[in-house]
């Protein structure tokens, strides 16, 4: 009861009924999800709402002053807003109908973001506060885990309130989960059960090629165990295992290890790379800009120690990536060359490339965080140390079988005179395939043209009698919505008389691009289908977003006034809408029919209007 006390004690008398007005409009503006004692996980992500921080102060009033039109809702199961310097206020609702108290905990899956704010506030205005992050001291958690835990008790018949506010230098991501103890823990064992595979399988290759390093002396084998370190380091660091077990007090480095182990990584991966592929003597050209890459990486390790993280990684993954495609094109060169250690090589760096490639799309917020697209860079980097071992090995026997091969100069001669052969052939087909691609980009470009209204580079009556068929099918066959627009422009007849075809036809131009304008999905069709009307085909949508569809573009018109010899000319259209669902049965193949009677409505009704095809009021319209 302590902490309800000091927190209306501090925000005073005078500030307790508007805190209370606010609590309880949050309460009904924000969707509450709804507990049963069964739940042993649930994701908060999909309808989490959240709004930019408006300030500096991360107090809960700030939170309960933010007005309810700027929450937006979150769509997805793990919200990514990537990279950003502003702090986010985040609030979801627990209910309780239940006649006992449910003990839960609530998990923020993502490690690395810096601070994080959470206030609980029940129906009763008792606020509890947790301050967390990875700026923070690890022991200061309420769990002693690699994510943030926190726990939550909702009591019977309790409606309860959350506020994060999270401030972080690293991708914003909100992996939201609520769990009964027992079923977190069980998921814990799995996930530090997978753990144990990717470190553990490091480990042994690290060791592995330790014992071969002294045994041959190859530097090769020292510097991909330098490689394996590093990268295994990062993912440890990346994953906050690093800071639970090894640096948990050491909050600023832990912030600057990811990407001081990154770029190290990538310092001894390109160093191991030059001497596997011996690229001083098989491709001296492609040397320079490999070593160039292996001074930025020392660079971004320096920098990394005090430029801001977000500039430090975002520098840090960019320089491993250019690597490694510089790795890549060399390495494929050299396979194609018929250097045959570069086979394995090849493919244990195509691994960690995707494995990387997927992890900083998603980090950007470019890809949706899932279990795969979190541990990509895992799988990758394991496949690869793998891989590379064996690569050395065939290495190894590559080299030793080429000696033997030098002693006949017969098959050496046969082998170049295949490879010159296979090369050419591979220009011939390279030339055969650069023509069909010509020939079908002119077919294409063609299509289009003949599909084109070229007056208002809309599409035209013959394309769209053709999607409107295609449609038909698809919405028969899946049982979906479909709705048509069909727009007219009002008084059109007028235009051309008054002011001559020309300024008709700059009008045409004109109405076309703003209702382009207002089309946002691929799979919607605008099409010019007569002289004055263009028709909208919009699969996938409901009557009420038709409407919605229609009005905008109807006021969008409205608004236009283009200036004609010092005259504002002005624009309307009236539009009919047929809709077909399940909530709304219409003949499909009648939609055009049926838009045009609701069209006929709009106009009798007079004109600059929307319309909907009402069985009762457009049964008799002609």
């Amino acid at each position: 009861m302590l902490l309800p006390v000091l927190f209306f004690c501090r925000i005073g008398i005078k500030r307790l009924l508007p805190c209370v007005w606010l609590l309880a409009a949050g309460l009904l503006q924000a969707q509450s999800i709804t507990l049963t004692a069964e739940q042993s996980r649930l994701n908060l992500g999909n309808g989490l709402q959240y709004v930019e921080a408006p300030n500096a102060d991360g107090s809960l009033d700030t939170a309960l002053a933010i007005a309810a039109q700027h929450w937006k809702t979150s769509d997805t199961h793990n919200l990514n807003l990537s990279y950003t310097d502003r702090p986010y206020w985040f609030r979801t609702t627990l209910h309780n109908p239940g006649t006992r108290p449910l003990l839960r905990q609530l998990e923020l899956a993502y490690p690395v973001l810096d601070y994080i704010e959470l206030y609980s506030i029940n129906q009763h205005g008792q606020v509890r506060h947790w301050l967390l992050g990875d700026k923070y001291p690890f022991k200061q958690r309420p769990y002693l885990h690699r994510n943030f835990v926190i726990p939550l008790e909702i009591g019977a018949g309790e409606t309860l309130r959350l506020y994060l506010r999270v401030h972080t230098s690293s991708a914003l991501q909100m992996p939201l989960h609520l769990w009964q103890a027992e079923a977190r823990e069980a998921h814990d064992q799995q996930q530090l059960l997978l753990q144990g595979v990717y470190f553990g399988t490091m480990l042994v290759m690290l060791i592995y090629n330790l014992i071969l390093f002294f045994g041959i002396r190859d530097w090769n084998y020292l510097l991909y165990v330098l490689w394996i370190t590093f990268i295994a380091g990062f993912l440890a660091s990346f994953n906050g295992l690093a800071f639970q077990y090894i640096w948990p007090e050491a909050t600023t480095w832990n912030d600057q290890s990811i990407a001081v182990l990154l770029s190290l990584a990538n310092v001894f991966g390109v160093g191991f790379s030059i001497a596997f592929l011996q690229l001083r003597r098989n491709l001296p050209r492609a040397t320079p800009a490999l070593q160039s890459m292996i001074v930025l990486g020392l660079i971004a390790t320096l920098v990394a120690l005090w430029l801001p993280y977000q500039l430090a990684i975002k520098f840090a993954i960019f320089n491993a990536v250019i690597s490694i495609l510089l790795i890549m094109a060399a390495a494929i060169h050299l396979w194609s060359a018929g250097f045959r250690p570069a086979r394995l090589f090849i493919l244990s760096w195509s691994s960690v490339l995707i494995g990387g490639v997927i992890l900083a799309m998603n980090k950007f917020g470019l890809l949706p965080s899932t279990l795969f697209t979190e541990h990509a860079a895992q799988v990758g980097s394991a496949l690869e140390a793998v891989l590379l071992s064996l690569a050395m090995v065939d290495r190894f026997n590559s080299e030793r079988k080429s000696k033997e091969r030098a002693k006949v100069d017969l098959l050496r001669a046969q082998q170049d005179l295949l490879d010159s052969q296979r090369k050419q052939n591979e220009i011939l087909e390279n030339r055969v395939h650069e023509r069909t691609r010509e020939l079908e980009q002119a077919n294409q470009k063609l299509q289009e043209m003949s599909s084109t209204d070229a007056l208002t580079g809309t599409r035209n009556r013959r394309y769209f009698d053709q999607a409107y068929a295609k449609e038909l099918k698809r919405m028969q066959r899946d049982g979906t919505d479909l709705s048509l627009l069909l727009l007219d422009i009002d008084h059109f007849k007028r235009i051309n008389d008054t002011w001559g075809h020309q300024i008709g036809d700059e009008c045409l131009r004109l109405v076309a691009q703003t209702i382009g304008q207002h089309i946002r999905r691929d799979s919607d069709t605008l099409a010019r289908v007569g002289g004055e009307e263009f028709c909208i085909l919009l699969p996938n949508t409901s009557a009420a977003g038709a409407i919605f569809l229609g009005e905008t573009i109807r006021s969008a018109v409205a608004a236009l006034s283009p200036e004609i010899n010092g005259q504002h000319l002005s624009i309307t259209i009236s539009i009919g809408i047929a809709s077909s669902s399940q909530q709304l049965p219409m003949p499909p193949e009648q939609l055009l029919n049926l838009a045009d009677k609701a069209l006929y409505r709009a106009k009798k009704l007079g004109r600059n209007r929307v319309a909907l095809f009402e069985p009762e009021r457009d049964q008799g319209s002609a």
